[in-house]
């Protein structure tokens, strides 16, 4: 489905990744650069559990993959599980910027031979777009795709990793900015950055994204409308896309 979809709600403009930044002293949430992998990190927390994706914006080789794991003093150590291997890593604070350091990686099965050459040893990585506000949170759709929404200074933001030909094929991503209104509605969408630019696609689609409050912001499509590019639309329109995969988000963090 996710040819369909690729219709998103507020992009993060390329340009956001090229901010210069301040000293970080901790891991702080928000979304990090890293030039040696030519990708990028981002990592939000609850609490002192943590959540991040790494990912890649390259066109037909574009990837993600996400990590799990909680904060240890002033450092984040975080679990990676792929198809390939079983890998950790530490995330710390060092000069302008972070370090990431493997702390162990195993393949998956043991005769692997495609497991652990994702990372080098130790990576440098550079913030370049805080997470600061009261929004934190991960949803997920009904078609499967993880959205990252978060503030920063007074700016929505919203990264989409979605699958493509199955669940394995991690391969597109989507980041999109807005405004958080009053009503904690996210509006005023800004088109900016996709690993794979949408056209020719069998529906136009465009929605809000309503927030019901900060202390446990869940969420819901609004203002849904879409239109049926196909040349012999079937049944299998609209009203069934809503119904089925924009009738409900589940936050998962």
């Amino acid at each position: 489905m996710a040819v369909m979809m690729k219709k998103p709600w507020f992009y993060v403009a390329v340009s956001f990744f090229l901010f210069p930044s301040s000293t970080y002293s901790q891991v702080e949430d928000g979304i990090y650069v890293i030039p040696n992998l030519d990708a990028y990190l981002v990592i939000l927390s609850n609490n002192d559990i943590v959540k991040s994706y790494l990912f890649s914006l390259d066109g037909t080789d574009s990837w993600w993959v996400t990590s799990e794991g909680s904060r240890v003093g002033d450092k984040v150590e975080m679990i990676q599980t792929t198809q390939s291997d079983i890998a950790a890593v530490v995330v710390e604070s060092s000069g302008l910027g972070l370090r990431m350091t493997d702390i162990y990686c195993n393949p998956y099965p043991s005769d692997n031979e495609n497991g652990c050459k994702a990372l080098e040893p130790t990576v440098s990585v550079f913030p370049v777009l805080k997470a600061n506000g009261n929004l934190k949170a991960i949803y997920q759709t009904q078609f499967g795709a993880d959205y990252v929404v978060f503030e920063s200074d007074g700016v929505g933001v919203l990264l989409a990793f979605e699958y493509q030909e199955d669940l394995s094929d991690r391969g597109w991503i989507g980041a999109y900015t807005g405004i958080l209104n009053d009503e904690l509605t996210f509006t005023a969408q800004e088109t900016a950055a996709e690993s794979l630019p949408s056209e020719d696609e069998e529906f136009t689609l465009e929605f809000n994204l309503q927030i019901s409050d900060l202390t446990n912001p869940q969420a819901s499509f609004v203002n849904f409308s879409c239109i049926d590019n196909r040349p012999n639309p079937s049944e299998r329109g609209c009203e069934y896309l809503e119904e089925i995969y924009f009738s409900k988000l589940i936050r998962k963090f």
